[in-house]
């Protein structure tokens, strides 16, 4: 996986102003279109930018560097769409969603007809706690919460017919043409038209009910099946889960931030589970059976074997939580302690004092 700090030169903690100073400074140096430039770097520079840039996607670079789509799906970066947003490309290379900048940066860069981001909806993040046993098993998980939804009545049109005119801004080619001022001098900008959203056409009548947005906000039920192994922090993500966009543009997608919570008998290290087993001297000296229920119900034998050293460490292979995405399983691993008693006898003093050079 390509460090994208490194790619911009900056620190882990850098700003997001640190981060588009950056940018911008790679980016002139590295633009094809000026003499010495180079595509392929320009190419990796914006790629960091535009993960490094966005919040949801920096969080989860930061964090795990990889998502997985509900259904089971894993990867790096991939599951990201580096294509939302934006109007602007150069050949061989998508730079879209990187509008603003690139204005500020080179002027006009050539449109891209159907690439306008079209009201699309946002993206939406909820946080998910789970309990250990529904990271062993897997589990469907079902959500309610406030989020834009495509208008019912319209389809998501925002027309209350199928009848349309020309937009009159963009006359019918979905974008429009600004003038905007650059280091490089004086260019003509290409941006979405604001009144069609980049179609090109209008409604005669816009929708009563969600008033030519083509979208309401109202309660919104999701289930999301979470794969067994899930880990703390990671992120599940669902295409077209999020908030629904204009105009019967896509919809935003829905990440589920998983937090595991506490066990009261097992710690959890990646797959494997740890669980604590206390036993008396007497025990430890002559060792023990213990039974312990794991975390599938099964009933399980650690043997402490006798004369150890304390921790014991004793491992039960396979025994553990179930890898993402696989068959395997990690280890169950019992750490064996010694629980003295508060207070000793008198025969078991001067038992323990005729020979403790014995033990």
């Amino acid at each position: 996986m390509k460090d994208y700090y490194s790619l911009l030169g900056v620190q882990k903690n850098a700003s997001e102003e640190e981060i588009k100073k950056a940018y911008r400074k790679l980016a002139r140096e590295y633009h094809p279109d000026r003499a010495g430039g180079n595509e392929q770097k320009f190419k990796e520079v914006t790629e960091a930018y535009q993960v490094l840039s966005n919040k949801t996607k920096r969080d989860q670079y930061d964090r795990f560097g990889r998502t997985f789509e509900s259904g089971g799906q894993s990867g790096g970066f991939n599951g990201f769409d580096f294509q939302q947003g934006g109007s602007f490309s150069f050949e061989g290379f998508d730079a879209s969603g990187l509008g603003d900048i690139f204005g500020d940066l080179f002027g006009t860069m050539r449109g891209t007809e159907g690439r306008h981001s079209r009201g699309r909806g946002d993206d939406v993040l909820q946080e998910v706690e789970l309990t250990l046993e529904e990271v062993f098993h897997g589990v469907t998980k079902s959500f309610t919460f406030q989020d834009f939804v495509a208008c019912g009545v319209c389809g998501g049109t925002g027309a209350k017919t199928e009848r349309k005119r020309t937009c009159d801004r963009c006359k019918g080619k979905g974008e429009i043409r600004e003038m905007k001022k650059s280091f490089f001098g004086t260019f003509a900008h290409v941006v979405m038209c604001p009144e069609c959203e980049g179609v090109g056409s209008v409604p005669e009548e816009k929708c009563t009910v969600c008033k030519g947005a083509g979208r309401i906000k109202k309660q919104k039920s999701i289930s999301v099946e979470v794969t067994a192994g899930v880990e703390e922090g990671q992120l599940v993500k669902v295409v077209g889960g999020g908030s629904a966009g204009e105009h019967g543009a896509s919809s935003g997608d829905l990440y589920l931030r998983i937090h595991v919570k506490s066990h009261a008998t097992f710690v959890r290290h990646g797959a494997d589970l740890v669980t604590k087993i206390n036993v008396n001297v007497a025990e430890a000296l002559l060792g023990k059976e213990v039974r312990i229920k794991n975390i599938d119900e099964e009933d399980v034998r650690i043997t402490v074997k006798p004369f150890h050293d304390i921790p014991q460490i004793i491992t039960l292979n396979g025994k553990g939580l179930p890898y993402l995405n696989s068959r395997r399983r990690g280890n169950l691993i019992g750490e064996v302690y010694i629980t003295f008693p508060g207070s000793l006898n008198k025969e078991i003093r001067e038992f323990l004092e005729q020979h403790k050079q014995q033990l």
